[in-house]
């Protein structure tokens, strides 16, 4: 076999793993119903205020934080609590979670998305919603967050 055939063949398999993982994402997020992005400031408390219309779906909430230029790939903490329209806790995130995973090696970086963090969640009520959440990392830049729904 011809190297050019080899490699088409490589890329056309690359393009379909992308294709796939896309796939795979907005089958595990869903249906996006909020999104924003807030600033990264350590210490600043944020308050985010949301609808939910179906709590009998299952929802998930998306956190992405975003490193600032040049600060490499350091381990994430974000504290978070998101809250029914009864002021319930129905998602407590805490210092224990690393946003990013497992410490980078000499050989793997962190890449922008190994950063996003999943919490499922089914809503008991419909109504406004509150996510209270703090950056305690420094060199953070931004903060995206999103409300997705998932199908039934």
């Amino acid at each position: 076999m011809k190297w050019y055939i080899k490699l088409a063949l490589a890329f056309g398999a690359i393009i379909v793993l992308v294709i796939g993982f896309i796939i795979y994402d907005q089958i595990t997020s869903g249906k996006i119903l909020y999104k924003t992005i807030i600033e990264g400031t350590q210490g600043k408390k944020q308050i985010l205020k949301f609808n939910i219309e179906q709590p009998e779906l299952t929802h998930v909430l998306i956190i992405n934080p975003s490193i600032e230029s040049g600060w490499g790939d350091p381990d994430v903490f974000i504290s978070a609590t998101l809250t029914d329209p009864q002021n319930n806790d129905i998602i407590t995130i805490g210092k224990d979670v690393v946003f990013g995973g497992t410490r980078p090696s000499p050989v793997y970086q962190r890449t922008y998305s190994d950063y996003r963090e999943k919490f499922p969640f089914k809503p008991t009520l419909v109504g406004e919603y509150t996510l209270s959440l703090t950056v305690l990392t420094k060199h953070v830049k931004d903060v995206y967050i999103a409300i997705s729904q998932k199908g039934k």
